[in-house]
């Protein structure tokens, strides 16, 4: 292992530390905690208007089947 290589391995493992050290500050502080919770919670809402489209389509649906077979009993009748 030459000289110049052990100095970006160290290089490359200091920036590796000061980025550990930044993460763990963040979440010491809360400040990583509250992000993560806030981008959780803007995927639950995402998710939770894309059921309630779904259930609204299936519905319609439900519906429209429905209204199709009463027409072919008025039909047979």
């Amino acid at each position: 292992m030459g000289m110049g290589n052990s100095f970006e391995t160290i290089t490359v493992l200091q920036y590796r530390l000061k980025a550990a050290q930044e993460e763990l500050a963040a979440f010491q502080s809360g400040e990583k905690y509250i992000r993560m919770e806030k981008q959780y919670l803007t995927q639950v809402r995402a998710l939770e208007r894309r059921i309630a489209k779904l259930e609204a389509a299936v519905a319609k649906e439900h519906s429209h089947a429905i209204t199709i077979r009463n027409q072919w009993f008025e039909i047979f009748e």
